[in-house]
């Protein structure tokens, strides 16, 4: 699909970022220039940017106000004739942003950096979630946000305090499964006949896990209810599972 209106240069080069607005148009982004495309008349628009650097994010504020972050920091702007000036900034933020989320409900404008976590725009106070990359600011609900991190899982921050919590560590699924497999573990070799599934009553977790648990199988309607297919020749998890091999 090619927008119309494009000049070559946009319509075959590489956008470097994309945003629609409030108003359904669609600001595309390949360096510091932009073009945007409004979706209602289907009109094209080049905007001169008087910013410097490649553009990462765009957010819109109380409606009047609109943030541009890119590779050399956070700059609010003004549109005046096509023309993207940079407007007066007493509380600037010159670290290269990777994210912007703004908040209606406190009013707060959060910054997501590529190497000094989360800022939040006008306030004094340095970054709550300091020395990683920000990679996606969503809400969570009224009052919290989720903050995906590279490298150190997702946060939920309230908006009020600022204070980051883990939400979900990069390891937690591990352990999740790791918790269940011990369960099963427990129950299975107490129980079961495991000799018939190359186990013994001092096999360990891992051992359980590549000769018990790591066997393929699918779940298969039949006309009056849902079988088991295992696919595998030790006719032990015949008896177990009580279905047919696939």
């Amino acid at each position: 699909y090619r927008i119309p209106g494009l000049q070559d240069d946009f319509a075959t080069g590489m956008l470097c970022y994309a945003y629609m607005d409030r108003g359904d148009r669609i600001w595309l982004c390949q360096g510091d220039h932009i073009i945007r495309y409004d979706t209602r008349t289907g009109i094209a628009q080049r905007l001169v940017s008087r910013l410097r650097g490649d553009i990462t994010a765009i957010s819109e504020t109380d409606g009047t106000n609109l943030f541009i972050g890119t590779v050399n920091g956070l700059f609010p702007v003004r549109e005046r004739d096509g023309v993207l000036e940079a407007l007066a900034d007493t509380d600037s933020i010159r670290t290269p942003v990777s994210e912007l989320y703004y908040h209606p409900g406190s009013k707060k404008l959060f910054v997501g950096t590529f190497r000094k976590g989360i800022l939040v725009y006008g306030v004094s106070a340095g970054s709550t979630l300091r020395n990683v990359a920000v990679n996606r600011i969503t809400p969570l609900n009224d009052r919290e946000l989720l903050i995906a991190t590279g490298g150190r899982g997702v946060y939920r921050m309230d908006v009020d305090s600022l204070v980051p919590k883990p939400f979900m560590a990069e390891n937690t699924v591990f352990l999740l499964l790791t918790a269940l497999i011990r369960n099963f573990y427990k129950a299975i070799i107490q129980r079961l006949d495991v000799k018939r599934f190359g186990l013994n009553a001092t096999s360990r977790i891992k051992a359980f896990v590549f000769r018990f648990v790591s066997v393929p199988a699918k779940w298969i309607r039949t006309s009056r209810r849902y079988v088991l297919n295992i696919y595998t020749c030790n006719n032990a998890y015949a008896d177990v599972f009580q279905t047919d091999f696939g």
